[in-house]
């Protein structure tokens, strides 16, 4: 099923419409209920093997359709948006090709964006570590703090530093961006004109 075309979830349960983008109820018994948002990750598996060497990973029939790289081939229709109601931001994948580390807000939220460029990997972090404000850059495909010099993996988010600290994830989405506007119609995009 389609709403505004996008993927509709329907729960064995109760039989309520779920909005994927939104991750609420949109018609049954649970009408108005939200899901907890949980941060997630597309990649191509050479990636997520490097990045997780102890995965364990579940094969789809060959008849299912594969998410494959050329997928991005239009890469100004996808955008990774984060959304925390009434607030929305979306940044899209053909400006994060250019700009792969970007430094933001999502209203009164410190964001940090990544866009790694081999993978086509769009991710989101929130940028401050025990109450402090982190400015990130991009040094020889590792995140950067300048002002203590700590380096960071962009794809996991953990520091080659100091190894126990990570960079806390945000539930991102990845959609088109004509799906993304529908869904969240006051969303701001980055870079503000």
């Amino acid at each position: 099923m389609l709403w505004e075309h996008s993927l509709v979830m329907v729960d064995e349960e109760t039989g309520s419409l779920w909005s994927h983008l939104l991750g609420e109820a949109m018609r049954g018994p649970l009408t108005g209920e939200r899901l907890e948002l949980l941060p997630s990750t597309v990649t191509d598996w050479k990636t997520w093997r490097h990045a997780h060497p102890m995965t364990s990973a579940v094969m789809l029939p060959r008849s299912e359709r594969r998410l494959r790289r050329d997928s991005y081939r239009e890469l100004d229709r996808y955008v990774i948006g984060l959304a925390d109601d009434p607030v929305a931001r979306a940044w899209r994948f053909d400006l994060l090709l250019e700009h792969p580390v970007v430094n933001d807000w999502l209203g009164e939220d410190a964001v940090l964006v990544i866009f790694d460029k081999a993978s086509l990997t769009a991710l989101v972090y929130d940028r401050t570590i025990n109450g402090r404000l982190i400015e990130f850059e991009e040094n020889n495909g590792r995140l950067v703090d300048p002002e203590t010099g700590t380096e960071w993996d962009p794809l996991t988010g953990r520091s080659f530093t100091t190894g126990h600290v990570r960079l806390q994830r945000l539930p991102g989405v990845i959609s088109f961006e004509h799906s993304w506007r529908r869904f969240h119609p006051r969303t701001t995009f980055w870079p503000d004109n």
